[in-house]
């Protein structure tokens, strides 16, 4: 397959058309995507794909090079042939990128993941923190693509090999999307796709306008770091969670208790999925609860099902409750035998945002 982006591809360029890059627009993109499970009908290197495909848009706007996409990753769902490298390697990975095009000349970075787990989008954010904090004429953006649709009134506009990607591949590399590999049934949810069957949802006008919004969005933000506005990496993430995360978890079903803990489950019922980056108070009837007390767990498909201590989260070691999926809340130490009780937790979210759940926990109905 040929590629389409390849005129502004580092890899197929020759020194002399670098050196000149550089005088004229100093600009590097740095795709990060994967090698993961897309579905039946798409490829593994989606996230790599949809990176790599939207720098190369803005890079024949606004002038730079792009390289080639980086399937070292991080928070893969557990399917087959998926290549997760965990978080060392990929912070590693990054900063050693990020090293190299400083000492090549280059002065401004945009770094875009395909891959959207919070824990990915803040190593990334971090490493180039780091990078303008060693070197003031540097300036690094990283962020992912969805950032740069916060103004968007869709529904939803992150899934998972779902609506959303397929969408975005049919728009960009068309000839990589086989929509006959999936069922012919409408109800149908494939195995490792979030959202409905995309064989009814997905489309490649959609794709087209979404796409044109993030080109947009991205060629005017390198074209003002050219002009000298200082980077912000936080302030568009901040601003999508806050718009389209405002959903509380949802206290649901009976709570569990005996002399050693007490465990409830929340749910997510929005169409985004949430991350759980710390926990700042919980409450039990007014009364407070050591937060070294607070576990998670998750045990839907795909996801990990190990107990997480809320203590221990962080931006790039958060719990996850997708949509539609419970997540499972133990508080040690605590016993409760009333027929209920009220709930308050503060929560972090995404690592910039704060959220409040409060709900009512209700003793199981005893059968006789």
């Amino acid at each position: 397959m040929n590629d389409p982006y390849s005129l502004t591809n580092i890899q197929h360029l020759v020194p002399y058309q670098i050196r000149r890059i550089i005088e004229d627009t100093p600009v590097a993109y740095v795709p990060v995507g994967t090698l993961e499970w897309h579905g039946e009908h798409l490829p593994l290197g989606v996230d790599s794909l949809i990176a790599y495909a939207l720098l190369s848009r803005a890079a024949a706007k606004t002038g730079g090079a792009v390289l080639p996409p980086s399937p070292v990753s991080c928070g893969l769902l557990k399917f087959p042939y998926s290549f997760d490298y965990g978080q060392t390697l990929l912070d590693k990975t990054v900063r050693k990128t990020l090293d190299q095009l400083c000492e090549d000349g280059f002065r401004f970075i945009v770094v875009m993941t395909g891959h959207g787990p919070m824990d990915q989008i803040h190593i990334i954010k971090a490493a180039c923190e780091d990078l303008m904090a060693k070197h003031s004429s540097i300036q690094a953006w990283a962020l992912c693509w969805f950032e740069l649709l916060v103004d968007t009134d869709e529904e939803s506009i992150i899934d998972h090999a779902g609506k959303v990607e397929t969408s975005l591949m049919q728009e960009l590399w068309p000839d990589l999307v086989d929509i006959s590999r999936l069922s012919d049934n409408p109800e149908e949810y494939p195995v490792g796709v979030y959202g409905r069957n995309p064989r009814f949802t997905a489309s490649p006008d959609w794709g087209r306008r979404m796409v044109d919004q993030i080109v947009k969005r991205l060629s005017i933000g390198v074209s003002s770091l050219l002009r000298g506005t200082r980077v912000d990496n936080y302030s568009d993430l901040r601003a999508f969670i806050e718009k389209h995360w405002s959903k509380p978890l949802q206290v649901k079903g009976p709570y569990r208790s005996n002399r050693q803990r007490t465990e409830f489950e929340v749910f997510n019922d929005s169409t985004y999925s949430r991350f759980i980056s710390s926990v700042a108070r919980v409450e039990i009837d007014g009364k407070p609860v050591p937060l070294k007390a607070i576990s998670f767990k998750n045990t839907s498909s795909g996801e990990k099902g190990l107990w997480q201590q809320g203590v221990r989260l962080s931006r790039t070691r958060g719990f996850y409750i997708r949509r539609g999926q419970y997540g499972t809340v133990r508080v040690n130490g605590v016993t409760l035998s009333g027929n209920s009780h009220s709930l308050s937790m503060k929560l972090q979210l995404a690592g910039v945002v704060d959220s409040i759940i409060d709900g009512t926990l209700i003793r199981a109905a005893q059968t006789h």
